[in-house]
């Protein structure tokens, strides 16, 4: 449980970033991590932010879920049908959070 917004953020971050260095398992984990963050999302949308931190807080969110859109494109293929068909779900679901935190901060 991350207990700032700061914190939230560096979290999403590292997932995604941890997603990079290994094989497809990465992804798997990225999106576990950020489902598990992603009721936190309203936290996001609360927390005050200046102008400057919002810019800069939607522009690094919109790079790594460019990120983590490339990399399940690249790695979901190579999964069973069954997993396929779990993973897809899960990088729904943390699609969404991204996009929701994006909202937010336009």
């Amino acid at each position: 449980m991350v207990s700032s917004v700061g914190e939230w953020k560096e979290s999403v971050e590292k997932a995604i970033d941890d997603a990079q260095t290994t094989d497809g398992g990465g992804i798997v984990e990225a999106c576990e991590q950020i489902a598990t963050l992603s009721h936190q999302v309203n936290d996001v949308a609360s927390t005050p932010l200046t102008d400057d931190e919002r810019k800069q807080w939607k522009k690094d969110f919109e790079r790594k879920f460019k990120i983590l859109d490339d990399l399940s494109k690249k790695h979901v293929d190579h999964l069973t049908d069954q997993n396929r068909k779990a993973r897809k779900i899960e990088l729904a679901g943390a699609k969404k959070t991204f996009k929701t935190v994006i909202k937010f901060l336009d």
